[in-house]
This record gives structure tokens, sequence and C-alpha cells, in this order.
């Protein structure tokens, strides 16, 4: 009797475990064609320090598959870093985003990223970030956590 529980108990855990594995990959895949694009800036307050505003980001699956974030904690956005087109950091935003559904050909919203700058990256950039905020030309690199795995997405 023994056996056959422990033998059931082994089975369901090496399925659940396929199961997270071949899920994990899956939404890897997804995230790793994502294209993310800057939708609206609002609330942009300026100091000496600093320029901070109000960012929403459109996340767009140009795959057929959908991409849920609403698996509890399971997938979740925790990091997004904002770099111009020769890599130089302008920003660093951290996230708790874990309730996304991003339908297969569609897109999703994340709004109101409170993004801080200092002056100081701005200043010397300036020239170069509204040619590249008007050509859309920022990278945006995504730190996605998924069943228990973290990696990084550049776009």
């Amino acid at each position: 009797m023994k056996k056959k529980v422990l033998a059931a108990v082994g089975i369901s855990v090496l399925a659940l475990g396929y199961y997270s594995m071949k899920k994990y990959k899956a939404a890897k895949a997804i995230v790793e064609k994502l294209v993310v694009r800057p939708k609206d800036i609002k609330d942009v307050h300026l100091s000496f320090d600093k320029i901070s505003f109000a960012l929403s980001l459109e996340l767009q699956n140009h795959t057929h598959f959908d991409l849920g974030f609403t698996t509890g904690s399971h997938i979740g956005i925790n990091r997004i870093k904002i770099f111009t087109p020769t890599e130089v950091l302008l920003a660093d935003v951290y996230t708790d985003i874990s309730a996304i559904e991003l339908p297969a050909n569609g897109s999703y919203t994340i709004s109101n990223l409170r993004v801080e700058i200092p002056t100081h990256n701005l200043l010397s950039q300036f020239d170069n970030v509204t040619e590249y905020v008007t050509n859309n030309s920022l990278l945006y690199e995504l730190y996605i956590t998924a069943f228990g795995k973290e990696f990084s997405v550049l776009t």
C-alpha cells in the first residue's frame, strides 16, 4: 500500500515538474518576441537632481499564443530598465506586475510606472533622448520571473 502511494506521489511530482518546465519554456519563447512601446508620459516633475514622470508601456504580442500572467505569482515582471540605442542606462524601474493577460496578436498596457532619471544623465544625452523618444528607438530590458526562474529580455 505504501509503495503504491509513494509511486503515485512520485509520478504526480514528475508530471507537475514536466508541466511547469513546459509552461516556462512556452512563456519564455513568447516573452522573447514581445515588442515594448512607450504609450504615455504624464505627471512630469523636474528638480535639480532628477526628472520623474509616470510612463505607460504597451506590450505587444506578435505570436499566435496567449500569454497569461494571472498565474498567481508564477510569472511576473519585477524590473524594467530603459536604455538609449547606444546602451546608456537612462532609468531602472522596479515593479510588481503579476496579473497580465496578453492575448495572441494583442497588446497590454502597463500604466503608471514611476520613472526617475538623474538630471546629469538626461542633460548629457538631451539632444539624443528627444530624438530617441520621437523615433521610438529606446531599448527596454524586462526582468521576468517565471516558475521560479529569472531571465531578462531586451526589446
